[in-house]
């Protein structure tokens, strides 16, 4: 792997600065030990069991619900302040009661697809005092008309 402080040692070089690079290494990413960031104490960190959830097809008219469970992996407690898609037909609740360091919470979802055809791809994002806030959601669903369903049906 390519040393990725020769550049900047090449700099300091050429500016004159005495600086000395020899004893910085960089570790190789690894599977084995998944890399931690560093969180400041009594901030809560949010980690959701799964960001995606597809429907696969749906029937024009059906409302389609889901709830994203998340874990506050923090040391402090998270206050979700806001969650809202811009998709029209599109609702989204949370609690407002703050979620304790290793408690979980749910953003719940309700999708209205009467006016819905085709594939949809729904975002939902989520404001929080997380430390790695916002949050962003989605939703996919592929909606039929009721009469190509109905043709469909009536070829079986």
């Amino acid at each position: 792997m390519k040393n990725p402080w020769a550049h900047l040692a090449g700099l300091a070089a050429m500016s004159l600065i005495p600086v000395s690079f020899a004893h910085a290494q960089v570790a190789e990413p690894s599977l084995e030990q998944p890399s931690q960031i560093q969180v400041p104490e009594n901030t809560g960190v949010i980690g959701f069991d799964s960001a995606i959830r597809s429907f696969g097809e749906v029937v024009q008219g059906e409302t389609l619900r889901h709830s994203y469970l998340f874990l506050n992996n923090g040391s402090g407690p998270i206050t979700l302040a806001q969650a809202f898609s811009q998709t029209s037909g599109v609702s989204v609740m949370i609690s407002r009661a703050p979620v304790e360091a290793g408690a979980f919470g749910e953003v719940a979802v309700s999708v209205d697809t009467s006016d819905m055809v085709g594939d949809q791809y729904i975002r939902i994002r989520v404001n929080s005092d997380a430390y790695n806030a916002p949050s962003t959601l989605y939703l996919r669903a592929h909606v039929l008309p009721p009469e190509e369903v109905e043709t469909e049906n009536a070829g079986e």
